[in-house]
């Protein structure tokens, strides 16, 4: 084995190494799926027509979708709020984890 292939050797062996590291403040555990929340004036993309759908409310109760309108009352759900004036929400199309 020459200097070279040592010094590849050892880069991957580190690099690898690395990464099995943990990282100060990263997330180890899922939240709890049964949150509830309320996601309010928020802009909905409507991937059937197209659209962007603006001033939307999402409510996810349990993990679910519960409700999602304009029409959705704050005071009907026990849930947090979270404003998301500003913001797009996108359909989950897939879970790749």
């Amino acid at each position: 084995m020459n200097r070279r292939d040592f010094l590849y050797g050892m880069s991957g062996a580190l690099v690898g190494g690395a990464r099995a590291l943990p990282v100060e403040g990263a997330v180890t555990e899922r939240p709890d799926a049964r949150d509830s929340f309320m996601i309010s004036n928020v802009s909905v993309f409507d991937s059937a027509r197209g659209v962007l759908v603006p001033d939307q409310t999402v409510v996810i109760q349990d993990d679910v979708i519960a409700a999602v309108g304009t029409g959705v009352r704050d005071d009907s759900f026990d849930v947090t709020r979270i404003d998301g004036r500003g913001k797009y929400l996108l359909p989950g199309l897939i879970d790749a984890h």
